[in-house]
């Protein structure tokens, strides 16, 4: 990275941007770090080179950072959020009331109100705090929430149900790419995939490239090739076996540079459950894991973050958490109906209490022969690129289960809409 040393702020932006997508954590480090020396009073880029110390298992230099930003804007709402990311706060933390403080002062924006109280929820949770964090993450989404339509998300759900039918994905048997090389990871935000990632990336055979969008990528594609007449639910009955081996193709080809040379690569965008049916086409012989956890606890820690609202418009309310849940367990149901034994289901708490065992689960569907070919050094050296990667890098702790107790009785709301929505819970 020689010629970080010599680049504009603006090429290290770029350089910094493009080595993260080509997941080259070490070079946008440099990148960002000569960034930083040469605009120390930027706090937004002290944020960027933080968050990437972070994605690298930095946490003492991204606090560093973090703290050095608000040192030069105090009121820097970002530099608060991301540190709550990775700092866990006591009941007297001097951040908490630093925090509180900046609720009590004047004019303050929409999105840094935003940001101040997803920390303080956060840091009063760290503490204990459990109706004082609820109220500032209530709070928090209240102030943010943007329309769902629910009605709209539930008829996608039934297109996709009535495009993978078990004739279809029959009919089609054989076709695809042969590879073996994709793990994909599937499920839930928050549902505990940064921790199987973790676990499989412990083998050196395997690759961890995060959450990845090349699949939609590959969607576009295809449907571009039919001039983007028709979604591509409607293109599946008349597309060739030539076409799907095409498509299984050009997904690996597009990460092919990233793997390193590893035998697997996992790509951890829980989002593709949404295409399990389509992967069970292209790449029949890739390895489906999905990540499952308790629901509540799976709709509060979505609750309690921030998401895409494009995306994830419906983790600004509990009731829609609980209205989406009940979709995506319907269509994990079905996925299991028309691909039988098709998906490895991996349950958070079976990994906390076995983490041995999972292991071995996850060895066997992936196809690797054991004993493990771990890497060299400790598990630091993997790279997370995900917003959980300061929680997938603790040691596993059993805290994390049945979390919800702590605020179960903020959470009426949540249990009608997934008990209206035709969901049996008996976690209660």
């Amino acid at each position: 990275m020689q010629a970080a040393k010599t680049a504009t702020p603006d090429e290290l932006l770029s350089i910094g941007a493009l080595a993260k997508e080509f997941s080259d954590f070490d070079a946008a480090n440099t990148a960002y770090a000569q960034l930083v020396k040469l605009t120390p009073d930027n706090p937004d880029y002290r944020n960027l080179y933080a968050m990437t110390l972070t994605q690298s298992g930095a946490y003492e230099a991204a606090a560093s950072q973090l703290n050095a930003a608000l040192s030069v804007n105090a009121a820097h709402a970002h530099s608060y959020f991301n540190l709550s990311m990775i700092h866990r706060a006591a009941a007297d933390d001097p951040i908490i009331a630093q925090l509180e403080d900046r609720l009590g002062a004047e004019n303050i924006t929409p999105s840094d109100n935003y940001a101040y109280r997803l920390a303080l929820g956060k840091f009063y949770d760290d503490a204990g705090d459990y109706d004082n964090a609820f109220i500032q993450f209530q709070n928090a989404k209240q102030s943010a929430k943007i329309p769902y339509d629910h009605a709209a998300q539930q008829a996608f759900f039934e297109r996709l149900k009535t495009a993978f039918t078990s004739d279809t994905l029959k009919n089609h048997a054989g076709a695809g790419d042969p590879s073996e090389a994709p793990i994909f990871i599937i499920g839930m935000p928050r549902s505990g995939s940064s921790l199987l990632e973790k676990l499989l990336a412990q083998d050196k055979r395997i690759t961890a490239l995060g959450e990845r969008i090349e699949m939609t990528s590959v969607i576009e594609a295809m449907v571009s090739r039919h001039e983007g007449r028709e979604g591509y639910l409607k293109l599946l009955p008349n597309m060739t076996p030539q076409e799907f081996a095409r498509c299984g193709a050009d997904y690996c080809d597009r990460l092919a540079s990233l793997t390193k040379g590893a035998e697997r690569f996992i790509d951890k965008n829980v989002l593709n459950y949404l295409r399990a049916g389509f992967i069970n086409l292209i790449l029949p012989d890739a390895a489906v894991i999905h990540a499952r956890r308790d629901p509540i606890d799976i709709c509060l820690s979505c609750y309690f973050q921030t998401f895409d609202p494009a995306i994830f418009p419906f983790t600004f309310d509990l009731a829609d958490m609980g209205k989406y849940y009940a979709l995506y367990a319907d269509l994990m149901s079905h996925w299991d109906s028309v691909m039988p034994e098709r998906i490895c289901h991996i349950d958070y708490e079976e990994v906390i209490a076995d983490p041995d065992g999972s292991m071995t689960k996850l060895i066997d569907k992936t196809k690797l022969s054991t004993p493990l070919q771990l890497h060299s050094g400790d598990a630091k050296s993997t790279m997370i690129a995900t917003s959980s990667a300061w929680q997938a890098r603790q040691p596993i702790y059993e805290t994390s289960i049945k979390r919800w107790k702590n605020y179960e009785k903020h959470l009426s709301g949540l249990f009608e809409a997934l008990e209206k929505s035709g969901f049996n819970y008996s976690g209660k």
